[in-house]
């Protein structure tokens, strides 16, 4: 199993007001794309209650930057109490929903996602040395660079909802 440390657990992102769920995540595929990082989408349903919809979408990006490490954004999106809007922009009459919205992001750095060192025990010792001593450097600018990302992402989709206020 590969080894797995997690850079950000947990951390929230809340807006309520006018959200486009296909465009945000055009947005969010756009983002992907300009920064290398492969889209994998875990989970995503739709419940409908008397008082609106709910939608759930976990989307799981990697990013794969030496053969021996990967990067991973944890999306965890849901959309509450959605009401479907209809809203002018300029003179085109477009639907929106109107909710809660609620993404939490959690990042790991996964390291020997084949395995290759956790099938013996001497290779395993031998990881963990050269984990700590030889790649140390390396393996600190990882963890920079994948936490760079994910707040870069997140305030990328923050300066998209703050837009959809002044809709």
């Amino acid at each position: 199993m590969a080894e797995k440390k997690t850079l950000i657990d947990g951390r929230k992102l809340k807006y309520s007001g006018l959200v486009n769920i296909k465009e945000l995540l055009e947005k969010i595929n756009e983002w992907l794309l300009e920064h290398n990082y492969e889209k994998e989408m875990r989970k995503t349903y739709e419940d409908v209650f008397e008082e609106g919809k709910e939608t759930v979408i976990e989307l799981a990006p990697f990013k794969i930057p030496a053969p021996y490490i990967r990067y991973r954004i944890r999306m965890y999106m849901t959309f509450r109490d959605l009401k479907e809007v209809c809203v002018e922009k300029g003179n085109l009459k477009t639907q929106m929903m109107k909710g809660d919205v609620n993404i939490i992001f959690d990042t790991y750095l996964e390291a020997d996602q084949e395995n290759h060192w956790e099938g013996k025990p001497l290779f395993y010792f031998l990881r963990m040395i050269f984990d700590k001593y030889v790649y140390r450097l390396q393996n600190k600018q990882f963890e920079k660079d994948a936490v760079r990302d994910t707040l870069e992402l997140e305030d990328n989709i923050k300066s998209y909802l703050n837009l959809q206020r002044y809709i």
